[in-house]
């Protein structure tokens, strides 16, 4: 009876406009911008990838030393923060790291939102054909009478709701599977785009969120078209309940962590770090001032080693303050920017919408996560050229390494990047409230039904 029922809903879907929509997005909205981006995602590979997974130094009046980190290559399908993500950062000889003043403290899903990518077309298009495909899935019927004849026959309430939303669902699948098989074809066949094994599988955990993620849209119209008599209004209902879901819940999220979890604008922190940075040179020029009387009170007078001796007092602070007191300042920033994006993400649990665009960014380490993985990647690695450089100076007296740069003491730049596994089961509540949404939704839709039935 199930599948006769689905066959029904099937043939019905097919022979309506809406199936040939779908299958014209999909094909105009993924195929191109996947292509777009796997170009994309190939010039920069073409200027970043000499450069991934090591230190490397500009000379110049100040030495800088730089790391960068790979490049997502699921940032073709899930490109998250983009342009704000930071792929390296740069040190000079002896201060720490700079990223540029990106805190990701303000809405970061607007950032995540705003290329045209796969997590795009689901999210925001596929949600929206979820909607055409299901707003009269009861409520039509309901205005033309046919429910009452349907009715009549010996089906279980709960089977004909599952194969109006099997069969409305599957439909949208049979409309955009010619496009994702297009989209695998460009992403095999770009000479630029090179996906591993892991790329494959995160590929795929993607599409099964992307499929369970549109799937819930599916089971809320049918909630909805349950609840209406006829199907303009279920059509308004569920319009203004997608613009709750996808628009005002991401929006809202991050402002009510902020205030709750309020953090310091960077502009203030970096006011922290400059006065920390003045008071603690104050008692290094003492000693150079004192150093600088004691061979005669002129720089130019003195000898070639008392002068390396002179700035050997500055520099050598300026390698422990930078890697030690000063990382501190902005290593608690980082953590105070993670947990205030967690609680975001908390409360955007109301919305699939938003916890399907942070597992998708987490699953492709485009998002947040992924950023700030790199900050205390690069942190890490700053401490450890200190040390690298402290064990040399100890052991072989050489300060001249204080000011110029050394590619024996510089370490390899590593920066984890967790396995698929690692990041679901890290992420499993927000998986499940995902698929407890839709479940919900589909027992609402019940109860609601055999209620007007009565």
């Amino acid at each position: 009876m199930l599948l006769i029922l689905i066959r029904k809903e099937m043939l019905s879907q097919v022979l309506n406009i809406r199936f040939y929509v779908s299958f014209a997005l999909a094909f105009l909205l993924l195929v191109p911008s996947t292509y777009i981006l796997a170009t994309d995602y190939g010039l920069m590979q073409k200027e970043y990838g000499l450069l991934i997974g090591k230190g490397f130094y500009t000379p110049g009046a100040w030495d800088r030393f730089w790391v960068c980190r790979e490049i997502p290559r699921l940032r073709v399908l899930a490109s998250g923060l983009d342009e704000n993500l930071s792929l390296r950062s740069h040190n000079t000889v002896y201060e720490g790291a700079y990223f540029g003043e990106s805190q990701f403290a303000h809405n970061f899903l607007s950032d995540i939102l705003s290329h045209l990518d796969f997590v795009f077309f689901i999210n925001i298009v596929g949600s929206l054909l979820a909607f055409t495909f299901t707003y009269d899935a009861i409520s039509g019927e309901r205005q033309r009478g046919t429910l009452r004849l349907v009715m009549a026959n010996p089906v279980r309430r709960a089977l004909l709701l599952l194969s109006k939303f099997l069969g409305s669902y599957f439909s949208f699948v049979v409309s955009v599977l010619p496009a994702l098989g297009a989209d695998v074809l460009v992403l095999y066949l770009h000479p630029d785009v090179g996906f591993g094994s892991s790329e494959w599988e995160a590929s795929f955990w993607l599409l099964v969120l992307a499929m369970l993620n549109v799937g819930v849209y599916f089971m809320l119209g049918v909630f909805v078209s349950c609840i209406t008599r006829e199907p303009r209004t279920t059509l308004t209902a569920l319009i203004m309940i997608w613009v709750f879901l996808v628009l005002v819940v991401p929006n809202f999220s991050p402002f009510i962590a902020a205030k709750l979890h309020p953090i310091p604008a960077f502009h203030q922190v970096q006011r922290q770090a400059d006065t920390l940075t003045q008071e603690s040179a104050q008692p290094v020029r003492r000693q150079q001032h004192e150093f600088l009387d004691a061979h005669g009170g002129k720089y130019e007078a003195m000898s070639e080693e008392n002068k390396m001796e002179y700035q050997a007092i500055w520099v050598n602070h300026c390698r422990t303050f930078y890697a030690r007191e000063l990382t501190k300042v902005w290593e608690a920033f980082f953590n105070q920017m993670d947990a205030q994006a967690k609680l975001a993400q908390c409360f955007s649990l109301v919305s699939p919408s938003a916890t399907f665009t942070y597992l998708a960014s987490n699953l492709a380490h485009t998002g947040i996560e992924s950023e700030h993985a790199f900050r205390f990647a690069t942190i890490g690695f700053r401490r450890q050229y200190a040390a690298n450089l402290g064990e040399y100076i100890q052991r072989t007296g050489d300060k001249t390494k204080l000011w110029t740069l050394d590619d024996t003491l510089i370490p390899p730049f590593e920066m984890p990047k967790p396995t698929i596994s690692t990041v679901i089961s890290s992420h499993l509540l927000q998986f499940m409230s995902i698929i407890l949404y839709g479940f919900l939704c589909f027992c609402s839709a019940y109860v609601v039904f055999i209620r007007s039935l009565i």
